[in-house]
């Protein structure tokens, strides 16, 4: 499943990562497969590169500790 999220123009690498898959795809005489393609290959590459961007899990799990060395300081 892809979803775009908005957010993801705002990021420095959005634009180069688009123009990158959209100029790599495969050439083809049929201009409606060369869009389909074109836009597979974008995907793929949005899909790939957002896996870097965001590391919730990390900052949750981060936010949560130092909640608790708080927690722990307010009982001292």
């Amino acid at each position: 499943m892809f979803r775009f999220e908005n957010f993801w123009i705002q990021h420095l690498g959005f634009l180069e990562t688009v123009s990158l898959h959209w100029n790599n795809s495969p050439f083809y005489g049929n201009a409606a497969k060369k869009l389909s393609s074109k836009l597979e290959h974008v995907r793929v590459g949005l899909k790939s590169w957002s896996k870097g961007l965001s590391n919730l899990n990390k900052l949750i799990y981060n936010c949560k500790w130092v909640l608790h060395l708080l927690d722990g300081l307010e009982d001292q």
